[in-house]
């Protein structure tokens, strides 16, 4: 199986593209979101987590069968004082083996299988300072994708599984009492939209036949100087939309 490049160059140049450019996520946290080899939070357990949070919006009226899908699914701290603000979650994906690939063609053709993947996150490659496929195994068999995309003012993450059974658990430390937390529908599917008030960015969760994904965007210049646009909701649902099922 054929490697993309070396992980520690991947990590060192994450490291220089994200340090003090994330003031309310730091490099590590993120990477050990992304690449973690066993199952792990993004920032320290919530001493006083509330599973139900504050919900801004609401898009769209759920039956119960659906909501039972989402229900539980984010857990929120308020912090204050030095604490540093950030989100992240926890997913039983990492398996006993990982390799990263080139390309989503790659990878299909490896595992012989049809794999679902935003197709504009594939368009962004072009141009971007780095990207990877990275595939977790278990006793060889395809477990999950965990994919990172760097552009000059995104940071994207996509990760999905078919064999797991458990569902993310999303976590969020803010200095602000509520966050968002929406429910959506892409292309007519269940979705949850989550973030917090403290950092530009969006999670995506959403579930499709026996596939489960998540997708990640935050806005942020890779030099630490350029002036960027603003990540929006509306953005990162887009990217949800180009979804192959």
């Amino acid at each position: 199986m054929e490697e993309n490049s070396n992980r520690s160059d991947i990590k060192h140049t994450l490291q220089r593209n994200l340090d003090n450019y994330y003031p309310s996520s730091s490099f590590q946290k993120v990477w050990n979101t992304a690449h973690s080899k066993e199952e792990k939070r993004s920032f320290k357990k919530p001493l006083l987590s509330i599973t139900m949070v504050a919900v801004l919006a609401i898009t769209l009226l759920l039956t119960p069968s659906v909501k039972a899908v989402f229900e539980g699914l984010f857990e929120l701290t308020k912090i204050g004082g030095n604490e540093e603000p950030g989100i992240g979650w926890t997913w039983s994906t990492a398996g006993d083996e990982s390799t990263v690939y080139k390309s989503l063609s790659d990878v299909e053709k490896i595992y012989n299988m049809n794999i679902p993947f935003p197709q504009k996150l594939i368009a962004a490659e072009k141009g971007a300072d780095l990207f990877e496929y990275d595939v977790s195994t278990e006793n060889g068999q395809f477990l999950a994708y965990r994919y990172t995309l760097r552009t000059k003012e995104r940071m994207y993450h996509a990760s999905a599984t078919n064999t797991v059974n458990e569902k993310p658990q999303f976590f969020a430390d803010t200095k602000d009492e509520t966050a968002i937390d929406k429910e959506i529908l892409i292309d007519g599917v269940p979705a949850r939209l989550l973030g917090i008030h403290d950092m530009n960015g969006y999670h995506i969760y959403i579930e499709n036949g026996d596939w489960s994904m998540i997708i990640s965007g935050f806005a942020d210049a890779s030099d630490g100087k350029s002036k960027i646009t603003a990540i929006s909701e509306e953005e990162m649902i887009e990217i949800a939309k180009t979804i192959n099922w």
